[in-house]
């Protein structure tokens, strides 16, 4: 919501329908694929008997649903401009723009769901609570180019919103690495 009303502040109420028309169709994927992601994932991940197996599941797991996804924000970039204006008119037509702006938010907004049910088994919520304020703040930094002139607020709203989702998926995988890693390195059985 927070979204929409930036998007209204930049270019009134005809930008905020624009931008959320795009943002729905952006999380479309997401919230076809993300219940059943999340309860695949929680599942399988949870049935884990050791720590590593659970690590080791939710890399398969990511694995499996990220190309995929990736394809599909793609496609998001590549077919936003001929299909918005095709399914609603040509008056939606700045809203396929800024649906391809929002193609890596489409591709690591479920996964990053993902790392959200991994995190809750794992008892690491505060890790993906930091990897949520990344999201939140991503989401800011393009709008500096938006003051600047550079770019449309729509648009680096947009934008911010793909950059987020990465960088906030990007942290938090990282940063489970990096603390696997040194759990492995610590542990006298993987000696």
């Amino acid at each position: 919501r927070l979204l929409i009303l930036a998007a209204a502040a930049f270019g009134g109420a005809a930008t905020a329908g624009l931008f959320f028309q795009a943002h729905r169709l952006a999380v479309i994927p997401t919230q076809l694929l993300a219940p059943v992601m999340l309860r695949l994932a929680g599942n399988w991940i949870g049935r884990a008997t050791t720590p590593q197996d659970q690590v080791s599941r939710r890399k398969v797991f990511i694995r499996i649903a990220f190309f995929p996804l990736l394809l599909v924000g793609i496609a998001t970039y590549l077919w936003a401009d001929p299909l918005v204006p095709w399914l609603f008119g040509e008056n939606w037509a700045r809203s396929a723009d800024l649906l391809a702006g929002m193609c890596g938010a489409v591709t690591f907004m479920a996964l990053f769901e993902t790392l959200k049910a991994y995190c809750a088994i794992a008892r690491r919520m505060r890790l993906f609570l930091v990897g949520r304020i990344i999201q939140y703040v991503g989401t800011l930094m393009p709008l500096a180019a938006a003051l600047a002139g550079w770019v449309a607020g729509d648009l680096a709203l947009a934008i911010g919103l793909s950059i987020a989702f990465f960088i906030a998926f990007s942290f938090v995988a990282l940063m489970l690495q990096r603390s696997e890693a040194g759990i492995a390195k610590s542990d006298p059985d993987e000696r």
